[in-house]
């Protein structure tokens, strides 16, 4: 070991950072993906085995027939189309009015141009959570639930 050069010593040190950076990004990737893991092999537990008291990863048998029921049971591809249709929709408005309001800021000058600006940024920063509720109210009063 005392006869490596400083320039084998360094390419050392680099390949043990690199390796124990790789073995952290596994062990963060397998911790998120544990939730979809529980989440699949759930699905596939016998309905008395889903709710149990006793928690358990695997359940005494595999059955495929619960995605057809639930299929069956709720119209999960109007569902599908409800989901794809409000995000395709919510991405093409963003898409229309960023470009314009983007032209507006960039190419015209006028007075309260840079606060009517961080106001257009504020509003686009504001996550779904917060407005959830009173689009929903709004939404209920229009009739447009259910």
């Amino acid at each position: 070991m005392a006869d490596l050069s400083f320039k084998e010593k360094a390419e050392r040190n680099q390949k043990i950072k690199t390796v124990i950076n790789y073995t952290l990004l596994v062990f963060c990737a397998s911790l998120s993906m544990f939730p979809f893991v529980w989440m699949i092999l759930t699905s596939l537990k016998p309905s008395g085995e889903v709710l149990s008291s006793k928690i358990e990863l695997f359940g005494s048998r595999i059955e495929w027939s619960n995605y057809s029921t639930a299929w069956n049971y709720l119209p999960f591809g109007q569902f599908m189309f409800n989901s794809l249709f409000v995000a395709v929709m919510g991405t093409v408005i963003t898409l229309i009015t960023s470009s314009m309001a983007a032209y507006a800021f960039s190419r015209l000058r006028f007075k309260g141009r840079d606060t009517l600006f961080g106001l257009y940024l504020t509003t686009l920063m504001i996550p779904q959570q917060v407005i959830i509720i009173p689009l929903f109210l709004m939404m209920n009063k229009m009739g447009w639930t259910n």
